[in-house]
């Protein structure tokens, strides 16, 4: 009787102690995943940090590539404004040269008409 007493009071004391370190490993268990929780946790913070700061360089380079651009676009619109000005002013000088060409022209058809008129002159003199 009290071999069985014995044997039992040693099984419970073993399945109590059984039971106390099935606790203690699930409670270091749980330990461990909170830890996994919480570093997950950073990981994830540090990844929506990094992807801001990638985000930021990529607006900060594009501000760069649409600043270069609108200056491009300003020097071009600058250069096309120096170029219309020069043809116009290439077209007044064209107007003006072909102005002296039709004076000129007129003063030959005079100058062609007296010195037809002076030879006919001349020819009715000597003739």
């Amino acid at each position: 009787m009290y071999a069985t007493y014995n044997a039992r009071a040693a099984a419970m004391d073993s399945e109590s102690t059984e039971w106390q370190v099935f606790e203690k490993e699930f409670e270091e268990l749980e330990h461990w995943i909170e830890q996994y929780e919480e570093t997950y946790d950073l990981l994830r913070d540090e990844e929506d940090k990094m992807q801001e700061l990638l985000d930021q360089k990529a607006d900060a380079q594009l501000k760069k590539i649409q600043y270069a651009i609108e200056l491009k676009l300003n020097i071009a619109d600058d250069g096309l404004a120096v170029l219309e000005y020069q043809l116009e002013n290439l077209e007044d000088k064209a107007f003006s040269a072909a102005e002296s060409i039709a004076l000129m022209g007129e003063k030959v058809d005079l100058l062609y008409d007296k010195v037809a008129a002076d030879r006919e002159g001349l020819d009715k003199i000597l003739g």
